[in-house]
């Protein structure tokens, strides 16, 4: 994660490791105590991979992220979450 945040030119980071960072996105939101991490990927790669033509992928993680957020109380990511799924 330090590395998204870090990364002047997250755009580059997302063409180039793409899979890894949706494997990174599915492998946190597996487990619930890891959720903060999902959520902070989310919301670092949403802008750049909604324009990445990929949505439907990208909408089951952000369904998990909404159901988990739901299942641990975090209702201000539950509002973020419904936000980014339209």
């Amino acid at each position: 994660m330090n590395i998204v945040e870090k990364k002047g030119d997250v755009a580059s980071l997302v063409a180039t490791d793409y899979e890894n960072l949706l494997r990174a996105v599915e492998t946190a939101l597996n487990d619930p105590n890891v959720f903060d991490l999902a959520y902070r990927l989310i919301r670092a790669l949403f802008s750049i991979v909604y324009g990445y033509g990929d949505w439907e992928r990208w909408l089951v993680y952000l369904e998990q992220a909404l159901a988990m957020s739901q299942q641990i109380n975090r209702p201000l990511e539950e509002a973020f979450l419904f936000e980014y799924r339209g």
